[in-house]
């Protein structure tokens, strides 16, 4: 055990052991550190933000939006790179509220494109609150693990001055 009070435990050769942390993946998000909890959400989101971005692009396409036509009634109004796409999927994922880049009632893909992102934006919410919460009510350490004694110390140092005087 640390001076701070962390089991010093190494885990070597178990095997399958990162498939073990994702079958336990609510104990692995609760028990992780937080700049890996906060690096995880960041990652979560963005990777969401690219999927409907292309989710987006797709329908566009799709839809004709990018064939030059005059008469063309667009799907997505004002988007017209990927990085307009990216930013149309932050704003549908935040639900900051459409500016510029906004789906049009011309197609009809968007709107399951639109109605899964809102399932997905729940779902992340839902879980890394959820793991932010139980992270922060639960207590640090747990007293069961270890115990301490006011007369003996034991540590393999002493052990090994012993034996060499």
């Amino acid at each position: 055990m640390s001076k701070r009070g962390r089991i010093n435990l190494y885990l070597h050769k178990i095997p399958h052991k990162s498939i073990r942390y994702v079958r336990d993946l609510w104990n692995t998000l609760v028990n992780m550190r937080w700049r890996w909890l906060m690096f995880t959400v960041t990652l979560v989101n963005v990777s969401a933000y690219f999927l409907f971005a292309e989710l987006f692009l797709f329908d566009a396409w799709i839809s004709g939006d990018f064939d030059g036509e005059p008469d063309h009634k667009k799907c997505i109004n004002g988007v017209h790179n990927f990085t307009s796409f990216f930013m149309l999927g932050i704003e549908t994922i935040t639900t900051t509220g459409y500016g510029y880049f906004h789906p049009t009632e011309n197609c009809h893909l968007v709107w399951i494109v639109l109605t899964c992102s809102t399932v997905v934006t729940i779902f992340i919410d839902g879980a890394f609150i959820s793991v932010v919460y139980v992270k922060i009510s639960r207590p640090t350490y747990k007293i069961t693990f270890s115990l301490f004694s006011k007369r003996a110390v034991v540590s393999t140092k002493q052990v090994l001055q012993m034996y060499i005087s």
